[in-house]
């Protein structure tokens, strides 16, 4: 069952486009989920954008972080068995003491869960 919901981009041009500056990296974003940027469409994906981006009261540190673990989901797990979260199995070298205290992530049985898409 896919949401209807959805903010498709692709990660690397976004990084690319935003120097990798994390506040560039929400507002390039965001730029595109307001007005589509077919400059950076792709197979990476956000659920539940709007709930995200009016999120005010998370540092933007936090959001970027999100949008980059978010970025590195399957979408074709998504699509095919609605899986939303990240699966730690396949990214061994990911720091996990840099993402842990992320209010906006869960990390569970060694998945990433994304709160505004819960």
């Amino acid at each position: 069952m896919i949401q209807r919901n959805l903010l498709r981009f692709d990660l690397i041009k976004l990084q690319k486009q935003s120097k990798k500056d994390p506040k560039s990296l929400v507002l390039i974003l965001y730029k595109h989920y307001r007005i589509t940027n077919s400059k950076i469409s792709g197979y990476n994906f956000l659920i539940n954008p709007g709930k995200f981006f009016f999120d005010r009261s998370t540092d933007i540190l936090y959001k970027a972080q999100y949008i980059e673990l978010a970025g590195r989901r399957s979408y074709q797990q998504y699509k095919d068995l609605g899986q939303k979260y990240l699966d730690l199995t396949y990214y061994p070298d990911l720091n996990i003491n840099a993402i842990k205290y992320n209010p906006i992530i869960t990390i569970e049985n060694n998945k990433i869960y994304f709160k505004h898409e819960e």
